[in-house]
């Protein structure tokens, strides 16, 4: 009985996620191909727009698009990362003209995003309004949600699959079976099949991180580290081999092109400004792009750190309240995805491109911000848990007055 009612849960929160993402792209979806989601000049229609076109427009053709003729004296296009033509849910681009297709693309990535959150947070033992919390956090933040202004397709693809790779990992760690390592190869092949190489980094740096924790945090660690090592380059070894079709390419692509060296005012480039942190409780204050011109460093998308007032008061309350493994272990990753992010206005940034491999090819260290959101997310659904936990261990009825302090 116990199970048929969480399942029930399960599927009531998963039907509420995907109404709210259907309403809210609903207006743009029934109007066809006679309007595209995002601002004119930005990435879509300097890119993407044609980048899809071309691509799956040659694959309905019956061709394999090598290389793209039309930009300069022909550019390689497959192995250019951000085609993404072996992704998966790009073959809606066969199924639907090119506007409606990128529209589609961004409300189905919406929602998977909410999804996927979601039952990593389930997993964890959040429950429902915290699991809940955390879906709606990470995904409508501005970290993910404001990558829709600018039509930053390929980002948003690439973010959606980092809590199935969290996902996975936890499984493998609590179960001790390499099944599940495996399977968490799959979330991270279509990472690296959505097209974002910088994301896909910072999301795997975010991974090692909580597996590194998550093993030390457990009893006896050194007994099962062996193991656990090669559950890890399992899932590394499955997700680039499921891969491979895209990476080799692109690797060959890369030894040829300017990322291969990069200097440090490029890599430093797009860092995010400690100014900007006033974002987490003042959205607008640098304005907003639509009634308040934006008037603050670089561009609002890359540099907002907004989740909600709320959400981010009760990720604190975790912090403070709440010291199980999973608010020290996404405590550490918020503050460390943070730091991180502020690139060269800290000196870890000087170190980490002189010496940590992958550091030296990607500017806009800003991005990092997605993982701070993720971890922000899941601490917020740790505070639901908790105060729910602190209101029915002391009166049924404070039980109600705390989810009116969530605004839920």
């Amino acid at each position: 009985m116990k199970e048929r009612q969480g399942l029930k849960e399960v599927w009531a929160a998963i039907t509420f996620l995907f109404a709210l993402a259907t309403l809210y792209f609903l207006p743009v979806l029934i109007k066809g191909n006679s309007q595209v989601l995002s601002s004119i000049g930005t990435d879509t229609w300097s890119q993407y727009f044609y980048w899809r076109y071309f691509g799956y427009t040659s694959i309905a053709n019956g061709e394999l698009p090598l290389w793209n003729p039309y930009i300069f004296s022909g550019t390689p296009y497959i192995a250019g990362i951000q085609s993404a033509i072996f992704y998966p849910l790009n073959l809606l681009y066969l199924l639907f003209a090119t506007p409606f297709g990128i529209n589609l693309n961004i409300a189905i990535h919406c929602f998977l995003a909410s999804l996927f959150t979601y039952l990593f947070a389930r997993y964890l033992d959040l429950g429902r309004m915290g699991s809940l919390l955390s879906a709606l956090t990470f995904t409508y933040g501005a970290p993910y949600f404001f990558h829709i202004y600018p039509g930053h397709l390929s980002n948003l693809s690439t973010m959606v699959w980092l809590p199935l790779m969290l996902m996975g990992i936890e499984a493998f760690l609590k179960n001790q079976e390499m099944k599940y390592a495996v399977l968490s190869g799959l979330p991270l092949s279509m990472q690296i099949l959505a097209g974002h190489a910088q994301y896909l980094f910072y999301s795997n740096i975010a991974v090692a991180l909580y597996f590194f924790i998550s093993l030390i945090a457990r009893e006896r660690p050194w007994e099962k580290l062996p193991y656990s090592v090669i559950g890890f380059f399992s899932f590394l070894i499955t997700g680039t081999a499921l891969s491979a079709v895209q990476l080799l390419p692109t690797l060959e692509l890369t030894r040829h092109s300017v990322r291969e060296a990069l200097t440090y005012e490029w890599v430093s480039a797009f860092s995010l400004p400690p100014e900007k942190l006033i974002t987490l409780l003042i959205p607008d204050f640098f304005g907003n792009l639509l009634d308040v011109s934006y008037w603050g460093k670089n561009y609002l998308w890359e540099m907002s750190v907004y989740l909600g007032v709320i959400p981010f008061a009760i990720a604190v309350l975790a912090i403070i309240f709440d010291h199980s493994r999973h608010v020290l272990i996404f405590s550490f990753i918020a503050a460390a995805s943070l730091i991180l992010a502020l690139g060269d206005h800290t000196p870890l940034l000087r170190f980490l491109y002189h010496f940590a491999p992958g550091f030296s090819m990607f500017r806009g260290l800003s991005k990092f911000t997605f993982v701070f959101a993720f971890a922000v997310s899941m601490l917020a659904g740790c505070g639901v848990k908790k105060l729910t936990t602190l209101a029915e261990e002391k009166r049924p009825e404070l039980r109600y007055a705390a989810y009116a302090l969530l605004g839920i």
